[in-house]
């Protein structure tokens, strides 16, 4: 079957699958994935429909295949998802026989959990379950995707970034590894796949790539400064100061560099600081420069480190220069209201909500710490509407407080569970023409939906 065949196929496959024709799509695939092309999408999406079955004989060709997905691209986590969820599956009709293949299951599953453990949660995978199914071969034609030079590559990062929708960072990876393998020496290569592996929390992998783009190229500023991230990431403050003050004076002597990549690492190192504890250096590296129209990302930064520190009359002045050019403008506008509240010790419904809209918005840009950080603040809030008077609102909170955290928790089924608990108590408050009452549903049903 030639290459042509093959794409006229696949794009065949994909619209039957849009339309709900699962058994054509079988069909057509069978053939494909018999070629042995080594593209983990086929495979994910013929043992996904090989599944969707309990049939015994279906679901170990499945099991199989999303085996051959991992070996494929080890690093595709809905391989891992939905291999545990079908050997679950096969170990329920397995359940009176002590079998040797049953042993074999039970050590995959284990596997499959390590490595999401690892590298995602609840919401990742839940995201990831829904681009899958909404478009299950995103892209199938990997030689359009080859790219020649590290300056290709940076530029197609930059288009990539506006559509992560179209596109999966594993795609894009393959070309990283095509290029490496191509040309051993490429600093600039090795730095942009650690920031790919980054981003897809595969942290021993991303480290060893700016290990290796440093020892290629110890004077490029961006190597130390995706690096210092990464450690910052981890935990590792003292360490991702050193590279982000070493990032900046790269920076500095750079003089074609953006002043505001300077900028960039001056904030880093502040919130370093912060975090460990360094009260007097915090505010010495947070520049807000006219010249260099970084003002409201300077202010929003300044202001969202006195928030941190409870200085909600400083924070307030501060988001309160911060205008709409600022990326984190949305942001913003919750923190200005919560401190307001703050001040006037207003403690009401409209707090909470403000706090927890500003959760979800961390939660969706994966800035999870913080998302549980913002959840437990409004926690001492919560126990007040505990009355007679508010006991919807009690429950509903609860359950709303206990979600996020399970959505950004893993598989922790007790948070899962008492969440459930409070939302459906909250339902039972409430006539069904209420709009919380479809909103409290709709959350119910991704609670259950989703996950493993």
């Amino acid at each position: 079957m030639n290459n042509k065949k093959i794409r006229d196929i696949i794009i065949i496959i994909r619209e039957s699958y849009k339309n709900n024709l699962y058994l054509l799509s079988t069909r057509l695939l069978t053939d494909i994935v018999k070629e042995d092309l080594k593209y983990y999408k086929l495979y994910i999406l013929f043992a996904y429909l090989m599944q969707l079955e309990d049939d015994e004989d279906k679901l170990k060709i499945s099991i199989q295949y999303f085996s051959k997905a991992i070996n494929s691209n080890k690093h595709y986590l809905l391989a891992y998802c939905y291999r545990y969820k079908t050997c679950k599956k096969l170990l329920e009709m397995y359940k009176s026989k002590n079998t040797e293949y049953t042993k074999e299951l039970e050590q995959l599953m284990k596997l499959d959990i390590e490595y999401l453990k690892n590298v995602s949660n609840n919401f990742i995978i839940k995201k990831h379950i829904k681009n899958f199914i909404k478009n299950p071969l995103s892209y199938y034609d990997k030689e359009k995707l080859i790219l020649k030079t590290s300056s290709q590559i940076k530029k197609y990062i930059k288009y990539f970034n506006k559509e992560k929708v179209k596109y999966d960072y594993i795609d894009i990876m393959e070309n990283y590894n095509f290029f490496i393998n191509r040309s051993n020496d490429d600093y600039e290569a090795y730095n942009l796949r650690g920031f790919l592996k980054y981003n897809l929390k595969i942290y021993d992998e991303a480290l060893e790539d700016f290990n290796k783009s440093i020892s290629i190229n110890s004077r490029h500023a961006e190597n130390y400064y995706n690096r210092a991230k990464l450690l910052y990431s981890l935990n590792k403050y003292e360490e991702a100061l050193k590279d982000f003050r070493k990032a900046q004076k790269i920076f500095v002597r750079n003089k074609f560099d953006s002043p505001l990549d300077i900028i960039k690492c001056d904030h880093y190192i502040a919130w370093c600081n912060y975090k460990l504890s360094r009260d007097e250096k915090i505010f010495l590296d947070i520049e807000v420069d006219d010249d260099i129209n970084d003002i409201s990302e300077g202010y929003y930064n300044s202001g969202k480190l006195k928030y941190n520190k409870k200085n909600y009359n400083g924070a307030l002045i501060d988001f309160n220069k911060v205008n709409e050019s600022c990326k984190n403008y949305s942001k913003t506008k919750y923190y200005k209201k919560i401190c307001q509240y703050k001040i006037d010790g207003n403690i009401d419904i409209d707090l909470i909500i403000c706090i927890l809209r500003l959760a979800n918005i961390y939660k969706n840009e994966n800035d999870f710490h913080v998302t549980v950080d913002l959840c437990n603040e409004i926690l001492e809030y919560i126990d007040r509407f505990n009355n007679k008077n508010n006991m919807f609102w009690y429950f509903y909170f609860k359950g709303i407080y206990l979600y996020q955290l399970y959505d950004v928790s893993f598989l922790d089924y007790k948070l899962k569970e008492e969440a459930l608990y409070y939302l459906n108590k909250a339902k039972n408050k409430i006539e069904k023409e209420n709009k919380y009452y479809k909103k409290i549903e709709k959350i119910i049903t991704d609670i259950t939906e989703y996950g493993i």
